[in-house]
């Protein structure tokens, strides 16, 4: 084989491929496209009936289905506003967690108190998993928390003799509870980044080959009336 020749490994890729939405190629921004596609429906409606001449279609429906698309775009959420929401709602996972493994700090003392010592109880209670760097990827603490609630049950009465409230198994429950429910609803943010940017994509288009439509529309109208095309454009 020749020097400085490459062997390139051409293996399949298995799984499912990545689709993606794609957005029109064009220039305008999505505010722009709004603004602009404000003032050429106003353009259609002063000129209507020259439109109708041409096709039907152009009519007082026409330009109120064109502007509802308008009020459409604008009010779907911006990236930016999506990653401020996902801030927030990872904001409040850290600060319910933090009250849930507070609570399992006490829990490491009512079990030292319990059971005598090299009895392994500790491990018994899943600690050690929650405060593994794994625990804190995702929420898998979530799900191992859970399960300690089981032991708590199981151990209650070992646990009380040791000196744990009565109502400490409800309390670690509920701070458990709002930790997974802020870890589902940040979640939920991260999905919904996805819908709105689908959503925005979609919007978008739509309202550009409306735009389009009208363009060429315009140009079949106006042939040789330069001043008149450029109103559209």
């Amino acid at each position: 084989m020749p020097e400085n020749t490459e062997i390139i490994d051409k293996k399949s890729r298995k799984g499912r491929k990545k689709r993606e939405l794609m957005r029109v190629n064009s220039a305008y921004t999505d505010g722009e496209l709004c603004n602009k596609c404000r003032v050429w429906a106003q353009f259609l409606e002063e000129n209507l009936a020259t439109f109708q001449n041409l096709d039907g279609i152009y009519d007082m429906t026409f330009v109120a289905a064109w502007r509802t698309e308008i009020d459409a775009l604008e009010s779907i959420s911006t990236n930016e506003q999506s990653e401020d929401m996902q801030l927030i709602k990872r904001d409040a996972v850290a600060e319910k967690r933090q009250a849930f493994f507070d609570l399992l700090n006490d829990l490491e003392y009512y079990i030292v108190k319990s059971f005598p010592k090299g009895e392994n109880q500790y491990e018994e209670f899943g600690l050690h998993k929650l405060r593994t760097p794994s625990a804190k990827r995702g929420i898998r603490d979530v799900v191992i928390g859970y399960a300690t609630l089981i032991v708590i049950d199981f151990y209650n009465a070992e646990l009380l003799a040791g000196g744990m409230p009565p109502a400490f198994p409800a309390q670690l429950d509920a701070a458990l509870g709002d930790y997974a429910e802020a870890e589902v609803l940040h979640q939920h943010s991260l999905l919904d980044s996805i819908r709105l940017t689908n959503s925005r994509i979609k919007t978008f288009n739509t309202l550009y080959a409306r735009h389009r439509l009208v363009a060429t529309a315009a140009e079949a109208i106006f042939d040789g009336d330069d001043i008149k095309i450029n109103l559209f454009r």
